[in-house]
């Protein structure tokens, strides 16, 4: 135990050291098969092996003399030993991911996370996509990363708004674990207003993901990088709303370059929001419309059965009033308009209001500004497309 502490620790400070990205420092371990004989060696062995500049040699010379590694190094093993849910997991040990060591030379070298580390070799499917995203985009996010969820696939995404927080909360409502990759360390959550959806994902027993020590704050110039393991994390990677210019764009690059599916939902071609996606689509993409095609390209088919069962018991409560059944299969997943409602039920504006209580109570369906929304996860009796 002792050892494999030793071994991390001098991990670490590569990590920490100045001038060493992944690439790099993958190098080291392969040329000295271990930190430790990597910091015990010299300057002139280092140069001959490596072939780096004098210059970036004694930069980190003087960074390990002057033990400019401990600070890091203390909070990132408190922050290990402070809770059992943190893990630190290296690119050596066995619990390190394989699709994400095999699918670049960049991947991390040393994973953060909070949660359950093993949900992490799970298929996982990357879903992505605008942090404005339209209601209909934020509602098939939603949807079919609960059928995906049901299926067996972990959802993985970068937490931020939109389609990421859509995407995890479906899984959630299914009550399965998902994966948030996230581009700071892990002791702070962003944006601030998904801790809450941070803590759920803990809960149903997912992860939280970093390649950044304890402490580091939010950049810009780290979501790439967080967008790069959300690829190399997946079998695939599906796209619902992008413009030309945006993260969830570069996501999908990355999984091309690493082999991986691009599945694209097409949108209006009018739309701003549209124009990645159909991009994509042009250059070879997937186009899709179900979780069904996104489940059969990366390998199987939803298991409606095993949906349909944890289903039942909306169903069973809905039948047990007729007209509880036709006001809630007036409800679409997005925003159903009052007047809509009326207009399905043709029953008694006073019957309307009091199931729509009812059903509310029951947790089938949501108040909002402009109408009802019904829940992922009840069933959906018409066309709401």
């Amino acid at each position: 135990m002792e050892d494999n502490k030793a071994k991390l620790e001098d991990l670490l400070k590569l990590l920490y050291a100045p001038g060493l990205g992944p690439k790099r420092i993958r190098q080291c371990i392969k040329e000295y098969g271990s930190g430790a004989n990597f910091w015990q060696s010299s300057i002139i062995d280092r140069q001959k092996r490596l072939g780096w500049t004098t210059k970036a040699l004694n930069n980190l010379d003087d960074y390990y003399k002057n033990k400019h590694y401990e600070s890091p190094l203390a909070r990132d093993l408190n922050w290990l030993e402070s809770s059992n849910e943190h893990h630190i997991i290296p690119m050596t040990s066995p619990d390190y991911p394989d699709s994400l060591e095999k699918s670049n030379t960049l991947a991390p070298v040393i994973l953060y996370v909070k949660g359950r580390p093993e949900v992490l070799i799970s298929p996982q499917i990357a879903m992505v996509g605008s942090r404005k995203a339209s209601s209909l985009s934020r509602s098939i996010a939603k949807q079919w990363s609960y059928e995906l969820s049901v299926q067996g696939f972990v959802i993985t995404s970068g937490l931020a708004l939109g389609i990421d927080g859509q995407s995890h909360s479906g899984a959630i409502e299914a009550e399965q674990p998902t994966i948030a990759v996230l581009a700071h360390g892990l002791d702070r959550v962003y944006p601030a207003c998904h801790r809450r959806l941070a803590d759920s994902i803990l809960a149903f027993g997912g992860a939280l993901v970093s390649e950044f020590p304890i402490g580091t704050p939010i950049h810009a110039n780290y979501f790439p990088r967080r967008n790069r393991v959300i690829s190399g994390l997946s079998l695939g990677c599906v796209v619902i709303e992008a413009a030309i210019a945006s993260g969830s764009l570069i996501t999908a690059q990355y999984a091309l370059e690493a082999g991986r599916e691009v599945l694209v939902v097409p949108g209006p071609i009018n739309y701003p929001g549209s124009k990645g996606c159909h991009k994509l689509i042009k250059d070879g993409a997937h186009l899709v419309e179900t979780a069904e095609e996104v489940a059969y390209v990366l390998g199987g088919t939803v298991n409606l059965a095993q949906k349909e069962t944890r289903l039942s018991s909306h169903r069973m409560l809905a039948n047990s009033d007729p007209d509880l059944n036709i006001v809630l299969s007036s409800i679409c997943y997005d925003i159903t308009p009052m007047d809509v409602i009326i207009k399905m039920c043709e029953l008694p504006m006073s019957r309307i209001m009091s199931l729509l209580m009812e059903l509310e109570a029951a947790g089938y369906i949501t108040s909002v500004p402009g109408g009802y929304k019904k829940h992922m996860g009840v069933p959906n009796e018409r066309n709401c497309a």
